[in-house]
């Protein structure tokens, strides 16, 4: 059947695509903007590829069987037939699942241990309140300094001790897209991820927790690498 020909050629694009994706170079493990970068272009040539199918598909069906079309066989299929067109695009389905899940399964490891693995040259606590952030710096000896933007060196170290503070208990998430930073800002607790820094630039810092009326202000903030 030309349907399940069709479904079994989108599946062998999708491998090839998937061992493109797997053997294309990446970038140090201690800095994994570009490997998630890649991952998500990834996942969205895939979406594209997909969502064009079934639209496709959709619309050809469509105008095939509308009711002005009196030419086309409105016979039904046979049973057999109708049985492995199912099979063949739950198959499809599901080879899409296994290969997202290959390609994607290393990412949730990687940044934790890359996190783990890099000792940070310097600490900075990220406080979130009622809408704004402010930073304090801490050094290897102890000393702390409070500041709301934040200059950075490239090529070192960062760990960022993320929480919120102030009376209302607001949840926040610290959100720095260009360096691939997001990590939830919640009350009394401290979460923190040691990242390395490689490029210079301006970063904007952004809240990606709706957290009330003045979260739409949380985005004057950056973080400026030299």
């Amino acid at each position: 059947m030309r349907v399940a020909q069709k479904l079994r050629n989108l599946s062998i694009f999708l491998a090839l695509l998937s061992f493109i994706y797997s053997i294309s170079p990446s970038s140090a493990a201690n800095d994994l903007k570009e490997d998630y970068d890649n991952l998500f272009l990834f996942v969205t040539v895939i979406s594209v590829v997909v969502a064009v199918g079934v639209i496709g598909i959709w619309i050809y069906f469509m105008q095939k069987f509308s009711e002005s079309n009196t030419e086309v066989d409105r016979t039904p299929i046979s049973h057999e037939a109708a049985r492995k067109l199912e099979v063949t695009w739950t198959l499809v389905t599901i080879g899409i699942v296994i290969i997202l899940m290959i390609v994607s399964y290393p990412f949730l490891f990687d940044l934790d241990s890359a996190s783990t693995d890099l000792e940070a040259n310097e600490t900075i606590r990220v406080n979130a309140v009622e809408w704004d952030w402010s930073f304090v710096r801490i050094n290897s000896t102890g000393h702390e300094v409070t500041t709301k933007n934040l200059i950075l060196a490239a090529g070192f170290n960062y760990e960022f001790e993320v929480t919120s503070v102030g009376g209302f208990g607001f949840i926040h998430s610290f959100f720095v897209p260009d360096l691939n930073i997001k990590i939830d800002a919640l009350p009394g607790v401290i979460n923190s991820i040691t990242i390395h820094i490689s490029e210079t630039g301006i970063y904007q810092i952004l809240c990606a927790e709706y957290c009330g009326a003045g979260h739409s202000q949380m985005r004057d903030r950056t973080i400026t690498v030299v």
